[in-house]
């Protein structure tokens, strides 16, 4: 009960006041007698409350990163430019060196040909 009390209202004890202080009023009837299990490890003072904590829906969130922003891009951007980093030897000498002529011709050879 008191579970879905607090996450109706967002977890804010303040606003559960009235409940939590008749638990506390039935438990401290019913204490003494040792005959309830809920009052076992129920604090029998008064309770003091946080403040309520919520953000009035009109205020702007205030300025974020680009990267809170657009998480996909940056993910994206440094796992490229990364890879582009650890593999820019094999890159650069796929596209980018200059090549070296390919010689076709039939090398020289140790053997005696057969005629």
């Amino acid at each position: 009960m008191i579970l879905s009390l607090l996450s109706e209202n967002d977890f804010q004890e303040v606003r559960c006041h009235q409940v939590f202080e008749a638990m506390r009023m039935c438990c401290m009837k019913f204490k003494p007698l040792n005959n309830s299990l809920v009052c076992e490890g129920y604090d029998l003072e008064p309770r003091k409350y946080a403040p309520v904590t919520d953000r009035p829906s009109n205020q702007p969130l205030g300025k974020r990163s680009w990267i809170y922003r657009y998480p996909r891009t940056f993910q994206i951007t440094f796992t490229t430019l990364g890879l582009g980093i650890f593999f820019s030897k094999p890159i650069y000498d796929i596209f980018i060196r200059p090549r070296d002529p390919i010689d076709f011709t039939e090398p020289e050879t140790t053997f005696p040909r057969r005629a």
